[in-house]
């Protein structure tokens, strides 16, 4: 049978050998989870070609989404789900409408995939939280991927990983839609297990969308509903977990990257962060007590305005964890006067400089003022404040310039601006 492919990504992925004992049916598990079977690397090229998929686990029993679980879906749709010591593997084969072309629309990756014929996967590899991957791609191979934080109102669109291949192929039947998903990918949480669903949207003919586990409400977004998901590599990689703590914007100079530890296992275990910023890597181990948990902080320098920021765990040397990288862009800061003031009253200008504190402690302002475009005072210099007083000026037209200086002479922060000083209200409705 002819496929025309559609890949993005490495498809290239060789083929090794993985034996196992077949511990998989050993595990416990109820009726409704679902099982990750072991398998032979697949070649992710958008054909499932026959025996690739062996050892994978084969599900077929798809049903209708709606406002009610409405049963059997109109068109067949089946899912292989397997794993090897590295990968979680899914592939689709999705029947098609005779004669009906596929809606094939969307042409660039992270575009609204969901408009076209697709399928889609939602992983939570911390089901004691609410926050899962997002993984889709259409009919044509165009990708999709995010990252949620409990519900649709809240999908991140600018989280984006490279790590996960996939690739789609079509004949005049079907069309086939394989994902190579590295565990070291997804944040886990310990639990030993993830909770997921495998969706397909269908537009060509008509819509109808169809979900692996039975689900009605509004949308996919529901991750209470989500089945459980039972792999027998992911062990291996929920042994020590690490949790980002809020972080504050980034800013020049000294940052900290605060991350809570927990060694999940009956033993001491050694965790290494790694973060990669456009300014280079930093990197540093702790050791973890039998089922500890511990707060630690990575200090890192940022010299940069504008880069990427991403981290890793690793364990023994070996990834375990690896983030999406995020971008991000750092203003110099601000600062404002009152555009109006009043003679005889203390004017407070605000000053906002994004330096990290151990810098700001350091810092000296200088400032210069302008009245009436003739110089009013000297240069002056001062310790760094975020709120400088000026008293006692007349009235009249102001300029004022303002540096930041650091310790050893270079220039934080520079700006300018204008005010007036008044003697009387000069309109209804000036205030202060």
């Amino acid at each position: 049978m002819d496929y025309e492919t559609s890949e993005n990504g490495s498809q290239n992925m060789k083929q090794s050998l993985f034996i196992f004992l077949p511990l998989l049916f050993l595990l416990p598990g109820r009726a409704e989870d679902f099982f990750a079977g072991m398998m032979n690397t697949p070649v992710i090229d958008g054909r499932i070609d026959a025996g690739e998929w062996n050892g994978a686990r084969r599900y077929e029993t798809f049903t209708l989404f709606g406002r009610a679980v409405s049963g059997k879906a109109p068109l067949q749709t089946t899912a292989w789900i397997g794993c090897d010591s590295e990968h979680l593997y899914i592939a689709f084969r999705c029947m098609i409408r005779k004669g009906i072309p596929l809606r094939l629309e969307q042409k660039e990756n992270d575009s609204q995939i969901s408009h076209d014929d697709c399928v889609e996967i939602f992983l939570n590899g911390s089901p004691k939280g609410r926050t899962y991957l997002q993984l889709g791609q259409s009919a044509a191979g165009v990708r999709f991927d995010a990252e949620v934080r409990g519900g649709a109102s809240q999908v991140n669109r600018n989280w984006s990983s490279s790590l996960w291949k996939n690739a789609a192929g079509r004949t005049s039947d079907f069309y086939d839609a394989e994902f190579a998903i590295p565990l070291k990918m997804l944040p886990l949480d310990g639990s030993g297990f993830l909770r997921f669903n495998l969706t397909r949207t269908v537009r060509a003919g008509g819509n109808a969308y169809l979900s692996l586990v039975p689900m009605s409400g509004d949308g996919w977004h529901q991750p209470e509903k989500f089945a459980k998901l039972i792999l027998p590599s992911i062990a291996g990689y929920g042994e020590i977990t690490a949790i980002p703590q809020e972080r504050v914007p980034i800013l020049m100079g000294n940052n900290n990257f605060i991350v809570i530890l927990t060694n999940h296992t009956g033993r001491e275990q050694t965790a290494e962060l790694r973060l990669k910023t456009s300014d280079g890597e930093t990197k540093q181990e702790w050791r973890l007590p039998p089922h500890a948990k511990q707060q630690v902080t990575l200090p890192w320098k940022c010299g940069n305005a504008a880069g990427t920021f991403s981290w890793s765990l690793c364990r023994n040397g070996k990834e375990i964890h690896v983030s999406a990288p995020e971008s991000y862009v750092i203003d110099n800061g601000n600062w404002s006067i009152p555009a109006v003031s009043y003679a005889g009253r203390k004017i407070v200008c605000r000053l906002k400089v994004n330096y990290g504190n151990d810098e700001l402690k350091k810092a000296r302002i200088r400032l210069h003022l302008r009245k009436d475009g003739i110089d009013f005072t000297a240069p002056q210099m001062q310790p760094f404040t975020e709120k400088l007083p000026l008293a006692g000026l007349p009235p009249g037209g102001y300029e004022a310039e303002i540096l930041v200086i650091s310790e050893d002479g270079k220039t934080l922060f520079q700006g300018k601006s204008d005010f007036r000083v008044v003697s009387h209200f000069l309109q209804a409705g000036i205030t202060e």
